[in-house]
């Protein structure tokens, strides 16, 4: 069973809000010189203020990977579908002449 529509909205913006927040807090600590420094966590792990930085990037990054390879399995899925679709217009074709 699918979550309403509202609930997912609303954890989407929490979740963003979350990640966010503490992205704009790495950011300031980086730019202010301390990016070596490092913050302990409630479970009591250090952590690097760059951490969060270099997390981001790759998730940006492995996002965008991932729609160019939608995008390009998409364009495949076209080409054949028009491909077929001129086989089986020659196929009717030839039918139709004999």
């Amino acid at each position: 069973m699918k979550p309403p529509r509202l609930v997912s909205i609303a954890f989407a913006v929490m979740f963003v809000l979350a990640v966010g927040s503490l992205l704009v807090r790495s950011m300031q600590e980086t730019l202010r010189g301390n990016g070596a420094g490092a913050y302990e966590n409630n479970y009591g792990m250090i952590i690097h203020w760059i951490t969060p930085i270099s997390l981001t990037a790759a998730l940006v990054v492995a996002f965008a990977v991932s729609v160019v390879i939608r995008w390009w399995q998409k364009r495949d899925d076209r080409a054949i579908a028009r491909l077929l679709a001129k086989r089986s217009k020659a196929q009717q074709s030839d039918a139709k002449e004999s």
